[in-house]
């Protein structure tokens, strides 16, 4: 079983522990910002282990930790008491608007009333994704501190190359209110009678002040609908299958867009989140159209050698963390993949077969136009040679922009690294099937049979 787990819903996810224990990159994240550095809770300053937890939901994790343990299984006159006297349970959710909440529960299974103290440890840092990876971006980030006698507010702002102002807040408010409040402490007393249960809410609310943009908006999530069989198993797969999708479902103007995955790429990628959508095409449309939407409205326009942007080319992965705002980091959006533009003209057409809503082809006419020409471009820059070939570039980042993109992933059979230009073999098929279904779309929709005759 992990150690890690990320609970996620949309961009908003909390990176931890099954035990409840911070890892050292763990923390509530939204948009590539690390909001809250996580929580540690401990009672009379005694570290509990952990009994057993449960994943109740993408979103949702419950942990139950106990006392005592240490020496249940030695023989010894010692007297020590080797039973549990108190459990600890944390239920922890995250919500799509940014907020994290957290129940914690304190339960006296003894004979005898106890005094404990519960304190409650945790940071504001908010450090951008990258960083806490590896980056150093050498930021001194001044944060500054609002206590309250319920709650504490952590900000942070600072602004872009182009002049825009950016705010971020943290703020944990507490239930009751804490007997000590600190920076990043707080400490509760709680006196218990026997079989009582004393119980701390965690509330954390999570703010991005920018200047208003329309690719900020939200829409109405579709509904993914659960697939129902007459098998058991089948059954409960298709139903954790369409609440995963679920959890990786993000607001956007152009419709509900796929993000790639928990808990470091919490953003849309084009290739993964075409694949994604086209999986999925059957059951949920609505997903397909707005990705299609939203990476067209990034479409590149021009050669841009730093982002690694042609005429045409459909983006990456885009970042909306603080180093992206600075552009200390080149994904604002990043265009280092050789088969996301071939992928969403086959994600166009599969959408209009599927739904048979031609009028997408009319919507997305100039975006079809300038894929296609990217495309025959990439074909051609070889002399005599169709293939579609990813070459070197002057950085170091992406030496492979197919599928199997980290480092050493493409290799001869005697192990050694096989080193651009290359030709991957699956996006040759890909190019194929989007020059064919750009051939369709131009003659039976578009009616330029010309164009559809060059192809």
């Amino acid at each position: 079983m992990p150690t890690n787990i990320s609970l996620i819903n949309g961009y908003t996810l909390l990176h931890t522990t099954r035990s409840g224990v911070r890892p050292t990159h763990g923390g509530v994240y939204r948009r590539d910002t690390r909001f809250l550095t996580g929580i540690d809770v401990t009672i009379d300053n005694n570290s509990f282990s952990a009994i057993g937890d449960d994943l109740l939901a993408p979103n949702h994790h419950l942990v139950r930790l106990a006392d005592g343990f240490s020496t249940v299984n030695e023989i010894s006159d010692s007297g020590e008491d080797k039973r549990t006297s108190v459990i600890l349970e944390r239920d922890r959710r995250v919500a799509r608007d940014g907020r994290f909440s957290e129940v914690i529960s304190i339960t006296n299974h003894s004979s005898n009333p106890v005094s404990k103290y519960i304190s409650l440890e945790f940071d504001a840092d908010f450090a951008d994704l990258f960083e806490v990876r590896g980056v150093n971006a050498g930021i001194d980030r001044d944060i500054e501190t609002t206590l309250e006698s319920d709650c504490i507010t952590y900000a942070y702002d600072y602004e872009t190359p182009s002049g825009t102002p950016v705010q971020y807040e943290t703020t944990i408010s507490f239930d009751p209110v804490p007997d000590e409040l600190a920076r990043g402490r707080v400490d509760f007393q709680f006196d218990l009678l026997e079989q009582e249960t004393g119980t701390v809410r965690v509330n954390v609310k999570t703010s991005i002040d920018t200047t208003p943009s329309s690719r900020l908006a939200t829409t109405s999530l579709p509904d993914i609908p659960i697939i129902e069989t007459e098998t058991k198993t089948y059954s409960e797969t298709f139903e954790q299958a369409a609440a995963d999708l679920e959890a990786l479902t993000a607001h956007s103007s152009h419709g509900p867009v796929l993000l790639a995955g928990a808990p470091w790429f919490a953003t849309v990628f084009g290739r993964d989140s075409l694949l994604t959508a086209f999986q999925i095409l059957p059951v949920v449309p609505e997903l397909a159209v707005g990705t299609l939407s939203y990476l067209a409205d990034y479409q590149a326009t021009s050669y841009d050698p730093a982002h690694r942007a042609e005429p045409g080319k459909i983006f990456h992965e885009i970042r909306h963390g603080e180093l992206a705002r600075r552009g200390e980091i080149k994904y604002d959006p990043f265009y280092g993949t050789i088969d996301a533009t071939v992928l969403w003209i086959i994600l166009l057409d599969e959408t209009v077969r599927w739904t048979g809503d031609e009028t997408l082809v009319e919507q997305f006419a100039s975006n079809l136009d300038a894929a296609l020409e990217w495309v025959t471009n990439a074909m051609d820059a070889v002399a005599d040679d169709p293939f579609v070939y990813y070459d070197t570039t002057d950085d170091s980042r992406l030496v492979h922009t197919a599928w199997k993109d980290s480092d050493m992933s493409v290799q001869y059979a005697d192990g050694t690294e096989a080193t651009p230009p290359l030709a991957s073999a699956e996006v040759q098929g890909y190019t194929y099937d989007a020059l064919t279904r750009g051939v369709h779309l131009l003659s039976t929709v578009l009616d330029e049979p010309n164009r559809a005759d060059a192809l």
